[in-house]
C-alpha cells in the first residue's frame, strides 16, 4: 500500500467517524503524496473530499473552490461517474449558499449522467436532493413528482423518504387550504 493510499484510508475512517479536522489533515497528506506520484485522478478525489469537509464545516466558498477544482480534473479526464458525483456535491454547496437555480442545474446534469451510466441508485439519490430543493423553493408539485421518481428508482421506501413525502403532502394541503381561504374572501 502506498503512503498516499494509507493517508487516504486514514482520512476516510476519520471522516466516517465525524472527525473532520483530523480527516482533512489526512486528506491533505494524501493529496500531496498523490501529487508526488502523478496521480491526477486521486488528487481530484482528495480535493473533492476536502470540499465535502469544508461543506460540513460551513465553509461554503472554500468547498465550492475545492469542488470546482476536482470537477475540472474529472471533466478533463473524461471520468463521467466522478464528474456527476462532484456536480451533485457542488450543487449541494450552491444550494447552501442560496444559489438554488445553479444548484438545480447541477443536480439535473448529475442525475442525467447517472441515468446514462445505468447508476439508478445514485440517480435516485440525486433526484431526492432535487425534490428537496424544489420543495424549499416552493415548487411543491414538481418536488412531489421528482420525489416519486426518486423513490421509484431507488426502490427504497425508507423512513426518510416517507417523511419527505409526508412533508410534501402537508405543505400541499396547507397551500391548497390557504388558496381556498383567499378565494373564498373574494
Amino acid at each position: 500500500m502506498s503512503t498516499a493510499q494509507m493517508y487516504h484510508d486514514e482520512g476516510m475512517k476519520k471522516f466516517n467517524r465525524g472527525a473532520h479536522a483530523e480527516a482533512a489533515a489526512a486528506f491533505q497528506k494524501a493529496l500531496a503524496a498523490y501529487q508526488a506520484e502523478g496521480r491526477t485522478d486521486m488528487v481530484g478525489e482528495m480535493q473533492a473530499n476536502l470540499g465535502m469537509i469544508a461543506r460540513e464545516q460551513g465553509r461554503f466558498d472554500e468547498a465550492q473552490n475545492l469542488l470546482r477544482d476536482a470537477l475540472a480534473i474529472f471533466e478533463e479526464s473524461g471520468d463521467a461517474k466522478r464528474t456527476a458525483m462532484v456536480k451533485a456535491n457542488l450543487g449541494g454547496v450552491l444550494a447552501s449558499k442560496g444559489d438554488k437555480e445553479a444548484a438545480y442545474d447541477l443536480f439535473v446534469e448529475s442525475a442525467n449522467t447517472f441515468q446514462e451510466l445505468g447508476e439508478t441508485e445514485m440517480q435516485g439519490q440525486i433526484l431526492k436532493s432535487m425534490a428537496t430543493l424544489q420543495i424549499k423553493r416552493g415548487k411543491l408539485g414538481q418536488g412531489r413528482e421528482i420525489l416519486a421518481d426518486a423513490v421509484g428508482l431507488t426502490g427504497a421506501d425508507t423512513f426518510s423518504a416517507r417523511l419527505l413525502k409526508a412533508a410534501v403532502n402537508v405543505f400541499s394541503f396547507r397551500w391548497v387550504g390557504a388558496a381556498r381561504r383567499l378565494i373564498s374572501r373574494r
